[in-house]
């Protein structure tokens, strides 16, 4: 091949790195375990989820007691 002259489709084609492309098998085996693990995946999701959903619970909790005893001790400084 000249090299001030472009390559021919068969030229191209068999200086290119096709034949050193991974194996379709070992790409389809690498998607299968990511679906294999796609249910796990949701279930911590919604484990993480429900957990940060109890802990918002807990805050709102928490700050309806502080405001409570805040309450109370203003009225009992007021009274007295």
């Amino acid at each position: 091949m000249d090299p001030t002259t472009e390559p021919t489709a068969e030229e191209a084609v068999d200086s290119s790195d096709a034949n050193q492309l991974p194996n379709n098998d070992n790409n389809t085996d690498i998607n299968d375990e990511e679906v294999d693990q796609k249910p796990q995946i949701m279930a911590f999701i919604a484990e993480c989820e429900e957990r940060l959903k109890c802990k918002q619970s807990q805050r709102e909790d928490n700050s309806k007691d502080n405001i409570m005893a805040i309450k109370t001790t203003i009225k009992s400084v007021f009274e007295s």
